[in-house]
């Protein structure tokens, strides 16, 4: 059984070998807990054979942005240690389809599995989502020069694959997640720079899951 832990764990985590937390007990769907992993909270279906999936279907993602209040756009009634912002329904809009647009690019790079949109008995479904998106970008100021930042976001990723006849949940990884610039302690938070960046985190962790994927059939 170990060795199937071990082995679904290379998946989730783009790893060589996997450790087993001391007190790792089932939890729900009888998932196992993996100790010292890429993802903090890593959970894998000890049973499970990843070796007869080679084909992905990819589910729609999900978002959720935690709700806050609104952002005053009057300097005046802006308060210095805010660091939670409201985000318009725009810029969700334009954030989502980004990051579903780096993702969709990183997991076209896939080798070792056939990308495919109907279930089947070899189908593992991928289901994303980022949770409890919190902005820490404020909204340009009425009478204020440029903002500085030191975090752009903190999201929650989770990464969930479930068999695609029987709903089965072979693995689950999660973790909170900073979205911070690189490189540099302290920048200006106009919208190009935190783009890059959005797109920059992005494309770091797709890129993990499809090295990690790949790894199954080698």
């Amino acid at each position: 059984m170990k060795k199937i832990i071990a082995t679904t764990a290379l998946v989730v985590l783009g790893m060589g070998s996997a450790a087993y937390a001391d007190d790792a007990k089932a939890g729900a769907d009888n998932l196992v807990k993996v100790d010292r992993a890429a993802f903090k909270e890593t959970y894998v279906n000890p049973d499970a054979d990843l070796k007869k999936y080679t084909k992905i279907m990819i589910a729609e993602s999900e978002y959720d942005f935690r709700e806050v209040k609104k952002t005053p756009r009057n300097s005046s009634a802006f308060r210095s240690n805010t660091t939670d912002f409201w985000v318009n329904e725009s810029d969700r809009e334009k954030a989502e389809n980004m990051i579903n647009d780096v993702f969709d690019e990183e997991i076209a790079k896939i080798r070792n599995f056939e990308i495919v949109t109907e279930p089947g008995p070899d189908v593992l479904v991928l289901h994303g989502g980022l949770y409890d998106i919190v902005s820490h970008v404020p909204p340009p100021m009425v009478g204020a020069g440029e903002s500085y930042i030191r975090s752009i976001a903190t999201v929650t990723i989770s990464i969930e694959a479930t068999d695609a006849e029987t709903g089965e949940v072979i693995f689950n990884a999660s973790e909170r997640s900073n979205i911070e610039p690189r490189g540099r302690e302290l920048v200006a938070a106009n919208s190009v720079f935190v783009r890059s960046e959005i797109r920059r985190w992005s494309r770091s962790k797709a890129a993990k899951l499809v090295k990690a994927l790949d790894s199954i059939h080698k």
